[in-house]
């Protein structure tokens, strides 16, 4: 799932508001967590996707989310990409 072109200004992203959105969509039942990655690319149009951090972001934190890129992981398994 992509979320690209919000604006911050008109509707502020946090942690929980991506979570309740995320948990419209999922269709997976297992609880999910957000966490900042990295994208590297390494071959023309092939790219590998790196948790920045070991911690994920508290899921209920009301803090606006930096401009960035994030990704869904499963609680238990924090190198699947969801």
């Amino acid at each position: 799932m992509e979320l690209s072109g919000l604006n911050q200004r008109l509707t502020p992203v946090t942690p929980a508001r991506l979570n309740r959105w995320m948990l419209l969509v999922a269709r997976s039942g297992e609880p999910l967590c957000l966490s900042p990655v990295t994208v590297l690319q390494y071959s023309i149009m092939q790219y590998a996707i790196r948790p920045t951090t070991p911690t994920p972001i508290p899921e209920d934190s009301s803090e606006q989310l930096p401009p960035g890129n994030y990704g869904w992981y499963s609680k238990g398994n924090p190198a699947q990409n969801f």
